[in-house]
């Protein structure tokens, strides 16, 4: 008995681990999105000089790329505990739930990109980057929170679609 609870505690500060790792992993990566979207503002000095209008965008692209690969980490994190692998070999359960991860987390990137490329180009007369790094506040709200609903629209049908369990589930049960 005291040796399933030690197994259990250890079992969960290796799921702490692996959620600390790819939630990091997650955040470089929006860190990275956000550079990209965001030519022509030294990002961090904008923000070290308190302005909250980049501030505010970058947050928002963070909370938008976590939402939608949050319940990629929850998965790996199940895989980790192998509670639901019906004798399938764990590696290859880890393996497919690693690269789900990735698919996913390139998909989103691109799909926030795209969101906010089209949000671009409806406002022709705004030069929005110009507003953030001007310290336009408003724009930055108003940024944000488009960015953020169009994820929760499409967040769903990212993570249903770009599955590759449900899309890959014959395969991995013949390979096991």
């Amino acid at each position: 008995m005291a040796q399933e609870i030690l197994a259990n505690f250890v079992l969960g500060l290796v799921r702490i681990l692996i959620a600390m790792v790819f939630s990091a992993f997650t955040i470089y990566s929006s860190l990275k999105l956000f550079d990209s979207l965001t030519k022509g503002i030294e990002e961090w000095e904008e923000i070290k000089k308190g302005n909250l209008s980049v501030g505010v965008f970058f947050v928002a692209i963070v909370v938008s790329v976590f939402m939608i690969m949050l319940p990629r980490i929850d998965m790996l994190l199940v895989l980790v505990a192998d509670q639901y692998t019906n004798g399938i070999s764990a590696a290859v359960i880890l393996f497919v739930g690693l690269l789900n991860f990735l698919l996913t987390l390139g998909i989103s990137t691109f799909l926030i990109f795209i969101s906010l490329t089209l949000v671009d180009r409806l406002t022709p007369t705004l030069d929005e980057l110009a507003e953030l790094k001007r310290g336009n506040v408003a724009v930055g709200i108003v940024l944000a929170i488009t960015l953020v609903l169009m994820t929760i629209a499409m967040k769903d049908q990212v993570l249903n679609t770009f599955d590759l369990f449900s899309l890959l589930g014959p395969i991995i049960r013949n390979v096991a």
